[in-house]
């Protein structure tokens, strides 16, 4: 798609019955052209040249989402070509960018490419943006100055919910996470969100406590909240447990944060999804979810750092469990664990309303293709 956008100056989607045009930047990272006649011969010349991805690229991408999230098919995203994450194998990258945003983004893009020493190229506007923060253009070279952007857009409100969200948890939850090996980082695209998350390694595989903003803005947010573990299997044991290839842990009722239940009319049991409706709320909603999972969710994790541990924890229903998957599965399996046709059926059921015991008792026969793996975990201690 980059030498798609590389060919053409600009051009449309047809996106949710709306005519999008792309405006397309270029980006590149070379000795800065002293006018703009050489300036248009670089960016000829580097038009579907091949090289090496630029990590600057991908550290510009990772900025520019920070400053401008995406989300799949929401509207209004300047990224009209999905998330950027510049990585391309060509040396000039083509950015595409919705033509409605364009004086919004392209300030604040500039500024973080010319801080990284890369070059902006903007053949429709006549103009490039060289670093130390110089403008060039037919006319001659001069130092750069925007004019003021209007504030308070709709993608900006996100930007600034989406940090005060990450500022109030640093301050309000990782402390109580912290001294137990959890760091916290943002997982870009999780099920089409960001994801706050809480995250360590342990010798089961990655623990991770989850925040994920389906909705928000300056002063309200949705978020839905998660837990899960991403266990080490050997890779085709990860890939034969496909789409279940991590572990999750589930609650019946979340009582501490039931006020901020996103619809406290309609409960239901498992339910994740919770509203604050202002900044005064999320505070007490932090402070009281901060509690819960350190009481609630830390002890099984702890438990859970094993294979041993895991598997104990998951013969128990308590108000947290674990949700049956075919990687739960695949690690009683590894386990060389005597009773797996009955953990199984067991699996099967657990699935309510649902039931799935033709789907478990099948993959427990698929299992037997894998003889190498069972007890093999066992073995090695």
């Amino acid at each position: 798609m980059d030498l798609l956008l590389s060919q053409s100056r600009c051009f449309g989607f047809q996106l949710m019955d709306a005519q999008i045009m792309s405006y397309v930047i270029h980006i590149w990272e070379q000795p800065s052209p002293a006018t703009w006649k050489e300036a248009d011969a670089l960016q000829a010349n580097l038009v579907g040249k091949k090289a090496t991805p630029n990590p600057k690229f991908a550290q510009l991408a990772q900025q520019l989402l920070r400053d401008f999230p995406h989300v799949r098919g929401a509207q209004g995203s300047p990224w009209i070509e999905g998330a950027p994450d510049g990585q391309v194998d060509e040396a000039s990258w083509a950015l595409g960018i919705d033509s409605a945003q364009i004086e919004r983004v392209v300030p604040v893009l500039v500024t973080h490419a010319l801080a990284l020493g890369l070059t902006v190229y903007d053949d429709q506007a006549g103009e490039a943006y060289l670093p130390g923060n110089w403008r060039l253009s037919p006319e001659g070279r001069e130092p750069l100055e925007w004019l003021e952007v209007a504030e308070d857009s709709e993608f900006e409100r996100k930007a600034k919910g989406q940090n005060y969200l990450e500022e109030r948890v640093r301050a309000l939850v990782l402390p109580h996470f912290e001294a137990h090996g959890f760091s916290l980082i943002w997982r870009r695209q999780l099920y089409r969100h960001d994801a706050l998350s809480l995250i360590r390694q342990t010798p089961l595989g990655e623990q991770r406590i989850q925040m994920i903003a389906q909705q928000w803005s300056d002063n309200y947010w949705d978020l839905w909240l998660d837990c899960e573990i991403a266990p080490r299997l050997p890779q085709d044991l990860l890939d034969w447990s496909k789409p279940q290839d991590h572990i999750r842990l589930v609650w019946r009722d979340l009582v501490p944060l039931k006020h901020f239940a996103r619809w406290p009319e309609t409960p239901k049991p498992f339910d994740s999804l919770f509203r604050c409706w202002d900044r005064d709320q999320l505070e007490n909603f932090l402070t009281l979810y901060a509690a819960w999972a350190k009481q609630e969710l830390l002890p099984l994790l702890d438990r859970c750092k094993g294979l041993r541990g895991y598997l104990e924890v998951d013969c128990e229903e308590t108000n947290v469990m674990i949700k049956a998957t075919m990687v739960g599965l695949a690690l009683a399996h590894c386990a060389g664990d005597p009773a797996l046709a009955e953990r199984a059926e067991r699996y099967g059921l657990q699935r309510s309303p649902n039931p799935r015991q033709h789907i478990f008792q099948q993959a427990f026969e698929e299992l037997a293709a894998f003889p190498q793996y069972f007890g093999a975990a066992t073995k090695k201690r």
